[in-house]
């Protein structure tokens, strides 16, 4: 299995206070306190990709206080060629008592999710990956880090 890595844990800078910034061609997040992901914040990542399907998996790193039981967000993508698509979808993080569903490990809660289906690859090339939260707030709090990988099928 061919294994591209795009992005791994783009951080959210707790020190900047500005929006988006960009390091060596990879999406950044910069927020002040609270650590939050406006809405406006969108990961971005190019890669070269040569085979069949990819299936993006993102990682997020939630706070205690994350005040929602879940977080939608939307993965888009556009191809060599210009012709786009997208991914909604959703994790649930906190069950319906109040407990997390995830084990807390350094202070937060990490989640791994990987898309449920692949996204099929018609052309070889430079593809462009954007991951984005489209949840009802424009700014979605106490979230620590938000990145993703492309894993070639």
């Amino acid at each position: 299995m061919n294994k591209l890595i795009v992005l791994i844990l783009a951080g959210i800078s707790f020190s900047l206070l500005s929006g988006c910034g960009s390091w060596e061609g990879d999406a950044i997040l910069s927020t002040g306190e609270p650590a939050c992901w406006n809405i406006e914040e969108v990961l971005e990542a190019s890669v070269e990709v040569a085979g069949l399907s990819v299936r993006p998996e993102v990682f997020i790193h939630f706070n205690q206080d994350y005040p929602f039981m879940n977080l939608q967000m939307t993965m888009s993508w556009e191809s060599p060629s210009g012709q786009t698509g997208s991914y909604d979808f959703q994790t649930t993080v906190v069950d319906p008592s109040g407990d997390w569903l995830a084990e807390r490990v350094s202070g937060s809660y990490p989640v791994r999710i990987a898309l449920k289906d692949p996204i099929e690859i018609d052309q070889e090339g430079v593809w462009t990956f954007r991951l984005s939260h489209n949840m009802r707030e424009d700014q979605i709090c106490e979230i620590q880090t938000v990145g993703f990988v492309v894993n070639g099928e």
